[in-house]
């Protein structure tokens, strides 16, 4: 491989001028920056003098720039019908392209060079426009005058600086210097996106994620305390125990619980707990969608409701269903056992963290998390991209958003106009987690008390709860239980921002310490005995059908 580079290098430094020039200038139409890269690093080696590299890729990129102004102007939109066309100008650039055209004139057209995404919608628009020829030349010709030397010299500076590291360890690796173009090359590509509000927004975002714990995958999160739970296994001779601790959920909640079987089995405070319908899978979509319209007439539901799995994990797959068409679009696609359920359109949702030991007269909540919606504000001006790259909660969060909105994106909302960025209560599908657990007073925890006690075989999970009315949610009244979640129902205010790793795995231990105990005592009295292995035969059954889960709307 050496042997035929060094064939290469020396063939193309022994051709003619002009011949340099043409493989220069013709390698730019496959990629323009790579090319100026390698000619910078070819000119470090002797291989290419620089005017050559500079006149080489500045010709080539001129003959392009000019190429894609005549595309527009001869054919227009019509050439998007080709394939590679439409790929690489999509219409909602090229309509951009002709705003900031229409607004700017030929300074755009400068500007566009060093502007990551715009440079070929903005030339093809400036030829689809019509604008004249001579003066858009000058102005691609000044920008590729500016740009070709500066790459250029960039790359050649890093080219001798590569060669001085090559010659320490030994040799001429071109294996090293490839390596150390592309990493050049994709160093330069980024700084260059970073000219773009979006894209230093995205970065942030995802530089948050990485930071900050409360993004972290659960595996990440969790896999630090593996020692911690094999040594509560060996401290109670059990791996199994935490099958046990909720013998009134199915498998204690830790994994392929069904949602309505748990909120079918409280048998008091029945006022505290949201209308719900289970839609059986074997049913065809005709016969689950008349189903729901009988349980809408008999339980006097209204839209929107939602529609979610019954073996469901950290929100996924849950629908925010306003009409009927949006209804059998979702079975046609969930062909698998589903919950609907009433919405509750209380302005507050909270997780309620709760627990009991057996023989305990009342329980304890340990913590309640506040859930706060992002929203953005229309000005009548800014499209919907643009509000949720400010949006000051965003960071984190911001690919979210964008893909789940990402058919609206360009849409303009009216001066004071306000849309909800996350409609269901999940961390994971943007919504913010606050620590509230000072809202918790005498009243709420008896109400939260009498309505666990009335689901035998409870001991310890987190209510999902919807509440209409701050004050009366504290006094235990007006609020409407969405869901239960059983052993792996994580004390969520743990995720609030203020709160450290340090706090939540202090809240993890603690509770896993109360499901390993618990759960003992409770394994030893059971006459039904788990193995430890059926946890994968559920992990399989849930995974089988989280396929069919939809992203949250």
């Amino acid at each position: 491989m050496d042997q035929l580079l060094s064939d290469l290098q020396n063939h193309l430094q022994n051709s003619p001028f002009w011949a340099q020039i043409l493989v220069l200038a013709t390698s730019t139409f496959v990629s323009e920056d790579l090319t100026t890269i390698c000619s910078g690093v070819l000119v470090s080696k002797d291989v290419l003098s620089p005017l050559t590299a500079m006149l080489g890729c500045f010709i080539g990129i001129v003959i392009g720039d000019g190429g894609l102004y005549l595309i527009g102007l001869l054919f227009g939109l019509s050439a998007l019908r080709i394939p590679l066309l439409s790929r690489l100008l999509p219409p909602d650039k090229i309509a951009q392209a002709q705003s900031w055209f229409e607004n700017n004139g030929l300074a755009i057209v400068f500007i566009s060079r060093f502007l990551p995404g715009t440079r070929l919608p903005t030339y093809f628009a400036a030829g689809m426009l019509r604008s004249k020829a001579k003066y858009f030349m000058v102005a691609a010709t000044l920008a590729s005058a500016v740009w070709v030397p500066m790459l250029v010299g960039v790359s050649w500076y890093f080219g001798e600086k590569m060669q001085r590291f090559e010659h320490q360890l030994g040799g001429n690796n071109w294996v090293l210097m490839a390596l150390g173009v592309l990493v050049l090359f994709w160093f330069i590509r980024t700084l260059n996106k970073m000219g773009s509000y979006r894209a230093r927004r995205l970065f942030l975002s995802r530089f948050r994620r990485f930071i900050r714990w409360e993004f972290w995958p659960i595996t990440v999160v969790y896999l630090p305390l593996v020692p911690y739970f094999l040594w509560l296994a060996l401290r109670h001779r059990s791996l199994s125990a935490p099958l046990y601790v909720n013998p009134g959920i199915g498998y204690s909640g830790i994994i392929g619980e069904s949602k309505h079987e748990i909120l079918d089995g409280f048998t008091d405070q029945r006022e505290f707990i949201c209308n719900s319908l289970f839609l059986q899978p074997e049913a065809d979509t005709l016969m689950r969608l008349a189903n729901l319209k009988q349980w809408f007439e008999t339980r006097n539901i209204n839209f929107p409701f939602i529609l979610k799995p019954d073996m469901g994990q950290r929100g996924s797959g849950v629908g925010h269903i306003e009409n009927w068409d949006q209804a059998e679009a979702f079975l046609k696609e969930c062909p698998i056992p589903l919950v609907a359920q009433e919405y509750s359109p209380g302005p507050f949702e909270f997780g309620v963290f709760y627990s009991r030991a057996p023989g305990e007269e009342q329980g304890t909540i340990w913590g309640i998390t506040g859930k706060e919606f992002p929203k953005v504000v229309g000005d009548g001006e800014t499209n919907l991209e643009t509000l949720i790259l400010r949006h000051p909660q965003g960071l984190g969060r911001l690919h979210i958003f964008l893909k789940r909105f990402q058919s609206r994106l360009k849409d303009v909302l009216g001066y004071g106009e306000r849309l909800t960025l996350v409609q269901t209560g999940n961390h994971c599908q943007g919504t913010i987690f606050l620590d509230k657990t000072y809202l918790v007073t005498r009243d709420l925890e008896k109400r939260i008390d009498a309505i666990s006690q009335s689901l035998p075989g409870f001991h310890i999970g987190r209510f999902d709860l919807r509440a209409s009315d701050l004050e009366a949610f504290r006094r235990g009244e007006a609020f409407k239980i969405i869901e239960l979640n059983g052993a792996t129902g994580e004390p969520a205010h743990m995720y609030d921002p203020r709160h450290s790793l340090y706090f939540a795995y202090r809240q993890i231990m603690k509770q896993w310490a109360f499901i390993w105990r618990v759960g003992a005592e409770n394994q030893r009295k059971a006459k039904e005995k788990y193995r430890f292995w059926v946890l994968f035969k559920q992990l399989g059954r849930y995974r089988a059908q989280a396929r069919y889960h939809q992203e949250p709307r």
